[in-house]
């Protein structure tokens, strides 16, 4: 036990002296000392992120990205986007849904593809840096160098990339054209996530 523990003091102390954020951070990786984010749960995992087919596939990122978005969010956060859901309007032949932040659990697919359509737009409506919680806020910034401001962009742009992934993977028709837009869509999605997952 005594030698672990210096072994990780020495760990600790060569990361310290590291003067390249990128080394830091793969070295932290490397010996398993970098504390994960709030948005790590998105990164794939082969064993258990199989997807059966594109509707669970894309409902069940949706629902994971909805669950690491609401779990960044203070008390003034939630309330806030429960104030601007609730103002946005909706189309008159959508089912009533619940509070998102409440009942997310009980949320079917439908629901859960309705509400990411919906995001984008409640986002930039309301998200400052003052409704993330500060030491999200703090990880992001000493992980991966994204200020306040950047954070609250990056996480708008992000939902806007899975609203329109999400148009694009259910088009009625798929041309090799609307593939790459989703192919592409998803990669620029895929490189916000890993830099807010750290």
């Amino acid at each position: 036990m005594h030698t672990f523990v210096n072994k990780q003091k020495d760990h600790f102390i060569e990361i310290e002296n590291q003067h390249s954020r990128v080394i830091k951070k793969q070295l932290a990786t490397e010996y398993g000392l970098a504390k994960p984010g709030p948005f790590n749960i998105l990164k794939w995992n082969q064993h258990l992120q199989t997807p059966q087919d594109a509707y669970h596939s894309m409902a069940g990122k949706a629902r994971t990205l909805l669950e690491a978005t609401f779990n960044v969010f203070n008390i003034t956060g939630e309330n806030a986007f429960v104030e601007h859901w609730k103002s946005i309007e909706k189309p008159a032949h959508w089912s009533r849904m619940p509070n998102p932040l409440r009942h997310r659990q009980s949320f079917m697919f439908s629901d859960v593809l309705r509400l990411a359509i919906l995001m984008p737009f409640i986002l930039r409506q309301f998200l400052k840096p003052c409704h993330i919680k500060a030491e999200t806020l703090n990880s992001w910034h000493t992980n991966s160098g994204i200020r306040q401001n950047s954070a609250v962009l990056k996480l708008c742009t992000c939902w806007a990339i899975e609203a329109k992934a999400l148009k694009l993977a259910f088009s009625i028709t798929m041309t090799e054209s609307i593939y790459q837009e989703l192919q592409e869509s998803l990669k620029k999605e895929c490189e916000i996530l890993i830099q807010v997952s750290e």
